[in-house]
């Protein structure tokens, strides 16, 4: 009898024991956990927004890799990177971002620096402007969500894009365009005709028109279905959706298009059948191109713009032309892809001068 209560005894001053083990042993993991933030936030209040929330991957400027950009691009935006995308950013950050604001506490990122780095900037373009203001809005929230500033300061309504480069690139005039047309009916490559006659007659862009299916195009209504594009890892296609909302549209088939097109496929890639074209691929293709045909100097932009530019010219209203280009913003559509030609210019003064002679 004494010897099973001496059991019990042991027995439960074993779980006893084992009880409060598991409860330090909790109470550890939590102290450390606490003492491991503490530490960080301690570490990133003297970092400046080049360390800030993304210190485990980014080290001095110059010695950034791909990789590490491709990290910040995820975590920032939380999207894949593709290489177009790091050449860009990467260069962003070394070359303004870091340099004018790596030597800044967060607390000493104000609106009024953050409108004095872009004041310091208005000669590049508005949309580099833009997205080097958004990286830099994304870093800082990291900081707003640890605690570290009260508010991103990049939200701040009283910051503008005061960008005063045009980006205005030259749209081939009427006679280039009947020039290239005349040229598309006269080639047997089947494929060059038809990543020509894509770019000329859609307004659509480069990746847009390489991840068009058949499947895509209404023959009887006459309508073409842009939800996917193309941008390139390294050299590999990724397919995704379009590059904003508002590229997922649906825009007309031109007639002459329809024509070029043929013969029609039923279903797969318009543009080499089962899958998109790598980027080597796409890039030899467009070189043999500029061998066969001349383009008047015209790229895949160059094309773009020359379609909304017809748009306008033919009197179609802005907003249509807007949502036919598939921006978001109508006067990133009328700033940057409507031309005014000079006919059309001196046609203005006329009407003016008719109305204030009449």
């Amino acid at each position: 009898m004494n010897e099973t209560k001496e059991l019990e005894k042991l027995e439960g001053e074993i779980h006893r024991k084992k009880a409060e083990m598991a409860q330090f042993e909790d109470q550890q993991k939590i102290m450390a956990r606490e003492a491991a933030l503490l530490n960080r936030r301690q570490r990133t209040r003297r970092l400046c927004i080049r360390g800030g929330m993304l210190e485990s991957f980014l080290g001095e400027p110059e010695s950034l890799t791909d990789k590490q950009v491709m990290s910040l691009l995820k975590l920032a935006f939380n999207t894949p990177a593709v290489d177009e995308q790091l050449t860009v950013y990467r260069s962003n950050l070394r070359k303004h971002i870091f340099p004018a604001l790596g030597h800044l506490r967060f607390d000493e990122i104000t609106p009024d620096v953050l409108q004095q780095f872009m004041m310091d900037r208005q000669d590049l373009a508005r949309n580099t402007l833009h997205t080097m203001m958004a990286l830099i809005s994304e870093m800082l929230d990291y900081a707003v969500e640890d605690g570290l500033l009260p508010k991103n300061p990049a939200a701040s309504k009283r910051l503008f894009n005061p960008s005063t480069k045009k980006e205005r690139r030259r749209a081939l005039t009427l006679e280039e365009i009947q020039d290239v047309i005349r040229q598309l009916y006269a080639t047997d490559n089947l494929e060059h005709r038809r990543i020509l006659a894509l770019m000329l007659f859609t307004g659509m862009r480069r990746g847009e028109v390489l991840g068009l299916r058949w499947e895509d195009i209404d023959f009887e209504k006459d309508t073409i279905s842009v939800n996917k594009a193309v941008t390139y890892s390294s050299n590999q296609p990724i397919l995704s959706t379009t590059k904003t909302h508002n590229g997922i549209r649906t825009i007309p088939l031109n007639p002459q298009l329809k024509e070029l097109l043929k013969p029609y496929g039923k279903d797969g890639f318009i543009i080499d059948g089962d899958k998109p074209l790598t980027k080597m691929v796409y890039d030899r293709i467009f070189r043999e191109i500029r061998t066969s045909f001349d383009l008047h100097g015209a790229t895949a932009h160059v094309f773009r713009h020359t379609y909304l530019s017809l748009l306008n010219q033919a009197g179609v209203d802005p907003k249509t032309i807007q949502a036919i280009g598939g921006h978001g913003s109508f006067m990133l559509t009328y700033d940057l892809y409507v031309h005014s030609n000079n006919d059309q210019i001196m046609d203005a003064g006329e009407k003016v001068n008719e109305l204030l002679s009449s």
